[in-house]
């Protein structure tokens, strides 16, 4: 539909910047600051109220033009005020519409709330009024033109009053800044309202004050025979339990975690495990060599990888094949001789910028696992890590 010159005598046309409240009558969620396609929403969208600003009387328009998926088309928008360009500083009453067609190009969403399963919110957009000349009264004056004075009630020390026919009631937006309240639905706009909302506060605060002043005093409670401040000491002392329980399942599972990295590590070498297994881990590029001192005084390392007794160094790392998460490991298949054993870890040669070594060392003698943990700072540092009992 082109409205061109010729058309001008039967229709206003009116172009400005649109903001407005509207609302739907089934409950859903708009994004905000988003361009939303009106026509493909599942229900219907209503103007409540609306000001047109900075409003051109057109000429000329093609509704075809700008009727799309991107537009809005409300028809019968009521409610509407004009306000014309170059008006904007005047003293003066806005022009209210009943437009037959609005048309907002590319609405915007600013924010929106839901209040017993309807939508409301904020609304905005360039927009275009069509009205409709002939449904004007037959005796109205046109947009703009003086309202008829009145003997009293008047306006801004004038003497003209509107009439306004009412438009539907409007559920009050969500008042901002009181989100987290259990009011925050309700306006704040009387000082009775804030009155019983700061007494129940007051009131909530004394009831705290009065139940901790209680409680510190020993004296039971006015509906139970009992302490309360007993009863908090024994909830005190389950959660302490709980806590070193937790501690204790957490040391547990670490020591269960380096089990499981020690194992994969030694299958990927292909090492094997006896009646007594020694392993070390640690996690860098650094050589560090395990030692393990036999019964008879035999020193079983790189340099003499085994000994009389049947024990052997089967897994030698960082040495020629390096790795970041090396292992060596030292075994006997069979009953190992009794007495004791020295397990040693010593750092031979440094090929990182690390300037301390953390490492682990597992023992396992027949299935009993131990652990220990500890930290090489220097190459050519040794450490005695433990000292085994074989003697059974």
């Amino acid at each position: 539909m082109i409205i061109n010159t010729t058309d001008k005598e039967k229709f206003f046309i009116y172009i400005g910047d649109f903001q407005g409240t509207f609302y739907t009558p089934q409950k859903s969620a708009l994004d905000t600051t988003q361009i939303i396609e009106f026509n493909e929403l599942p229900h219907d969208v209503r103007i409540i109220e609306g000001n047109l600003y900075n409003v051109e009387e057109l000429t000329e328009f093609d509704r075809d033009t700008f009727v799309n998926k991107t537009s809005l088309s409300l028809k019968n928008a009521s409610n509407i005020k004009i306000y014309k360009k170059g008006f904007e500083n005047e003293n003066r009453i806005p022009d209210l519409f009943t437009f037959n067609e609005l048309l907002i190009i590319k609405p915007e969403v600013d924010y929106s709330w839901e209040i017993e399963n309807k939508t409301y919110g904020k609304i905005k957009g360039r927009a275009i009024g069509i009205y409709k000349k002939s449904d004007f009264p037959e005796k109205a004056p046109p947009p703009n033109s003086p309202k008829p004075p009145v003997p009293d009630d008047s306006i801004n020390g004038g003497t003209e009053r509107l009439t306004i026919t009412p438009g539907p009631i409007v559920p009050p937006p969500a008042p901002n800044g009181f989100g987290i309240f259990p009011f925050s639905n309700m306006s704040f706009s009387t000082c009775l309202e804030w009155l019983l909302w700061l007494l129940a506060i007051i009131a909530f605060i004394l009831l705290l004050n009065w139940l901790f002043t209680w409680c510190n005093s020993g004296s039971p409670m006015p509906w139970t025979a009992e302490n309360c401040c007993d009863k908090i000491k024994i909830i005190e002392e389950k959660v302490k339990k709980l806590e070193d329980k937790q501690e204790r399942l957490k040391r547990e599972l670490e020591v269960i975690e380096n089990e499981n990295e020690i194992d994969r590590r030694r299958r990927r070498e292909n090492g094997r495990t006896g009646v007594l297994t020694i392993s070390l881990i640690w996690n860098t590029l650094d050589d560090v060599d395990l030692h393990v001192k036999t019964p008879a005084g035999e020193k079983i390392f790189y340099g003499k990888k085994i000994s009389s007794d049947g024990g052997e160094l089967d897994v030698d790392m960082n040495a020629g094949l390096m790795s970041e998460a090396p292992i060596e490991n030292v075994r006997w298949l069979t009953n190992p001789p009794l007495g004791k054993y020295k397990i040693i870890a010593n750092f031979f040669y440094k090929n990182t910028n690390n300037r301390e070594v953390p490492f682990t060392i597992e023992i396992n003698y027949r299935g009993n696992s131990q652990q220990f943990s500890g930290t090489l700072n220097y190459v050519g540092e040794s450490i005695l890590v433990h000292e085994l009992d074989v003697n059974q």
